[in-house]
């Protein structure tokens, strides 16, 4: 027997590629995110219906968790993806018999593998490389606030900003009525959202803004600067990004129905959770934005209320705006 004992000099695992094709898929170029999916006439999807991806899925699973579960809006059905780096390591049965029957696929780095009864895409290694080496910096942010480890130079706050309006305020009096310790709001299923979800981190700031606005049932005008605050909660992000599925707190955002809406057809489905920190009793303030922060509320706006990154100074600014505008007779 050797005395010598290898050392593994891989410092990802599996998770890494997790990342990527989750990242990839939601807000890629087209090209790219039309290279996650399957070119195979055993699993057609289009990327024009993708509507959720799900990481480890157990429901109805019996036992076996799929890596992904992909909703499509013309689907019944989910479709499952398990990810490897080469196709040599798909081995275990019940992953391979539950692709088989669920009409799934393999994702991969390589296809050395003589099986051909599961379809698989293969994305080169390089493809791969370039996605890490883009987000290498905030991969490793996130490791580090994982484990209360980051030094100061990473660990400053970033402050983020969620414009509300018209149904907003309803579904909020909704969230709020639960009662639950945690605090959370939902997205909907938009590369706008889905990439500031994914950059944001446990610690960072959140400030939600409830306000009128000229037109306020339809998109903002591009250089509206005009605005009326009714409401602003500040609070800290516990869970950047999340999953409910299923009870009530899954149901608030999709309009009451009953049941919640299925995974294919779900339009708010990412979800953070946050403890609130200040919530100042405000009504009715008006108040003129500076053009730069206009623009960024302006564009999260119309971009179904997602969240979009301010400076401190563009908070202080609104803290003291909220503090001095003279209120308005409702």
């Amino acid at each position: 027997m050797s005395s010598f004992r290898e050392i593994n000099k891989n410092a990802f695992t599996e998770k890494i590629l997790h990342r990527y094709f989750m990242e990839s898929l939601y807000f890629g170029s087209l090209a790219v995110r039309n290279m996650m999916l399957p070119n195979d006439r055993r699993v057609i999807c289009h990327l024009r219906h993708l509507n959720l991806i799900l990481p480890e899925l157990a429901k109805d699973t019996k036992g076996y968790r799929p890596d992904f579960t992909l909703f499509f809006r013309d689907k019944k059905k989910g479709i499952p993806v398990e990810i490897k780096w080469k196709s040599s390591e798909f081995t275990k049965k019940s992953q391979v018999d539950y692709i088989k029957k669920n009409s799934g696929y393999l994702f991969c780095l390589n296809d050395d593998s003589p099986e051909k009864t599961i379809p698989k895409v293969v994305i080169e290694p390089v493809h791969f490389r370039n996605w890490l080496s883009d987000r290498i910096d905030s991969l490793c942010k996130d490791a580090l606030l994982e484990k209360e480890l980051a030094p100061r130079d990473i660990s400053e706050s970033q402050v983020w900003l969620v414009p509300l309006r018209g149904t907003a305020f309803s579904n909020w009096k909704k969230m709020e009525s639960l009662r639950s310790k945690d605090r959370f709001w939902a997205f909907s299923n938009s590369s706008f959202s889905v990439r500031h979800l994914l950059n944001a981190h446990r610690g960072d700031k959140i400030i939600f803004l409830f306000f009128e606005a000229p037109g306020s049932q339809q998109k903002m005008r591009l250089g509206s600067r005009n605005i009326t605050v009714n409401r602003c909660v500040e609070g800290v992000l516990t869970h950047p990004y999340c999953n409910t599925l299923e009870g009530e707190k899954s149901e608030i955002f999709e309009g009451g129905v009953k049941g919640g809406t299925s995974l294919n057809n779900r339009k708010y489905v990412h979800f953070m959770k946050f403890e609130i920190e200040r919530d100042p009793p405000i009504e009715n303030v008006r108040t003129l934005l500076p053009s730069p922060l206009a623009e960024k509320i302006v564009e999260a706006s119309n971009s179904n209320s997602s969240l979009t990154p301010i400076t401190s100074q563009e908070r202080d600014w609104l803290r003291s705006e909220l503090r001095k505008s003279s209120r308005v007779e409702s």
